[in-house]
């Protein structure tokens, strides 16, 4: 369940709230002195890095609490309207585990950065929005990437979901997670995909090299014995199907 309503606009006692949520529900202790620090204009020339390494590691913990409930940290009307899907057309290869963090995953970059942006429904930029920032930011990077020309490979994205999910101690099933995480499913397609066609070319280009090393043989242009021939073929055999794997 989310606290916001269709069409609400996010202020900025509301970003400090859910950083104190968050911290909370991450095990961080809550006092007067953090909610002022939280509402302070950020400037990154005074921090108190001790205090935002412990905020960080409370808040990110307890995005995964709240993640595992599908909370709501904004009104998820708006991010619908955006994609002009739901979730479950956006992500159907997903179930319960991987829809819920999403949805909180979504609800807060919706909180921190509202779309369509207009300048004058920025958020102030205070400590609270800064690190709610950062929680998206992280969040992103790992479980909900920007499609680009370099990505990580689906085997070793899945093997750091796993260890910060555990690590987190939050109650979700982290085997269905991955078995359904759209994401993981797509990149695994792709990267099959991709070896598939660099097979294929692999075998044009080397059966295009034998054809001619053959002609250029019998037109007495090379003079190569068979047995030459038949370590050059296997080497060439050799160099497709490492390829193949890399």
């Amino acid at each position: 369940m989310s606290p916001f309503n269709q069409g609400e606009f996010m202020s900025n006692s509301d970003i400090t709230r859910v950083s104190l949520e968050l911290i909370s529900k991450g095990g961080g202790i809550i006092s007067p002195e953090l909610v002022n620090y939280l509402n302070r204009d950020f400037d990154p020339n005074n921090r108190d890095v001790d205090l935002d390494t412990e905020i960080f590691n409370s808040a990110l913990k307890g995005f995964f609490y709240l993640g595992a409930d599908g909370y709501a940290f904004s009104d998820i009307k708006s991010v619908f309207n955006f994609f002009n899907m739901t979730f479950d057309e956006i992500y159907p290869e997903a179930t319960s585990p991987f829809i819920k963090f999403a949805t909180s995953y979504w609800t807060l970059q919706f909180l921190v950065r509202p779309h369509p942006t207009k300048l004058e429904q920025r958020p102030r930029r205070t400590v609270s929005w800064k690190w709610l920032c950062s929680i998206e930011i992280n969040i992103a990077g790992l479980f909900f990437p920007t499609p680009g020309r370099h990505k990580i490979n689906p085997t070793l994205r899945e093997m750091d979901q796993r260890k910060v999910i555990e690590a987190s101690g939050a109650p979700i099933d982290i085997e269905e997670f991955i078995e359904n995480n759209p994401i993981l499913i797509r990149d695994r397609m792709m990267l099959k995909r991709s070896r598939i066609k660099k097979i294929l070319w692999l075998l044009i280009i080397g059966s295009i090299a034998i054809f001619i090393i053959i002609k250029m043989v019998k037109l007495g242009i090379l003079h190569f014995s068979v047995n030459t021939l038949t370590k050059n073929i296997d080497s060439l055999t050799r160099y497709i199907s490492k390829n193949s794997l890399a």
